[in-house]
């Protein structure tokens, strides 16, 4: 097997010294590779910066929320009317044709909805921290024939109301970022656990480990010495609070 090791990575470097190292086109190669590097190196930069931030948003929102919940104040009608019509596309199909006010508390709903989506509007409506009560005005219609701007369109899916993130269609930066930490410390504890199982030696895998984190550092600290803290600076900057 170690022949075999040696054989192949013996081969793939002799086939990556020729590519590289080739008299009339190595040269031009090397440069491709070069400016893809830059490139993803300013992209994996760009990527950090927006994950970054969009944790450190998250983050705040929820601590702004629990404290909100353990200090309940006083709402105002019109941060409460904007909280319901944020809500709105959640529950119904076509949000803009509902009209909220509110007043000390209590949300007036009036225009025109679906008769099959009434019922999780004012549940969601109802949900809502700072809303007393809900008065249901709405003109119900069954189908788009009956509703007046509508009239020959096809009729959209009905909302299930606000989806988790993470059964979103598209994922968040942050949650993304989450799954993945996750799901790679899943797969290390399984791998670990099958090496231990197999009968490996703790002593090998900390050396094993040691020896490529100090070859991988020397390679990437003679590929970019001064480069490579540019991630780490835009993560700082979005971080910095």
């Amino acid at each position: 097997m170690n022949s075999l090791t040696a054989m192949v990575t013996g081969a793939g470097l002799g086939c990556l010294a020729m590519y590289g190292l080739d008299p009339e086109m190595g040269r031009r190669r090397r440069a491709l590779a070069r400016d893809k590097m830059i490139k993803i190196q300013r992209k994996a930069g760009d990527a950090a910066a927006f994950t970054a931030r969009d944790l450190k948003n998250r983050t705040l929102g929820t601590f702004a929320e629990g404290k909100s919940l353990l200090a309940e104040g006083e709402i105002s009608d019109e941060a409460l009317a904007e909280r319901v019509r944020a809500e709105l596309g959640f529950l119904v199909r076509y949000p803009s044709f509902i009209d909220v006010q509110v007043h000390s508390g209590e949300v007036i709903l009036t225009g025109d909805a679906f008769s099959d989506e009434c019922g999780q509007l004012i549940t969601g409506i109802l949900s809502l921290r700072g809303v007393r009560c809900a008065d249901n005005r709405l003109r119900t219609h069954e189908s788009t024939e009956d509703f007046p701007s509508l009239q020959g369109q096809p009729l959209k899916p009905k909302p299930t109301g606000r989806p988790f993130d993470i059964m979103q269609r598209h994922w968040s930066p942050a949650t993304r970022l989450l799954v993945s930490l996750a799901t790679l410390g899943g797969l290390g504890a399984l791998a670990y656990s099958f090496a231990g199982g197999n009968g490996y030696s703790r002593r090998r895998s900390h050396g094993i480990r040691g020896r490529f984190r100090s070859q991988g550092s020397r390679a990437m600290s003679s590929i970019w010495p001064h480069k490579s803290h540019g991630v780490i600076e835009k993560i700082r900057e979005e971080l910095r609070l």
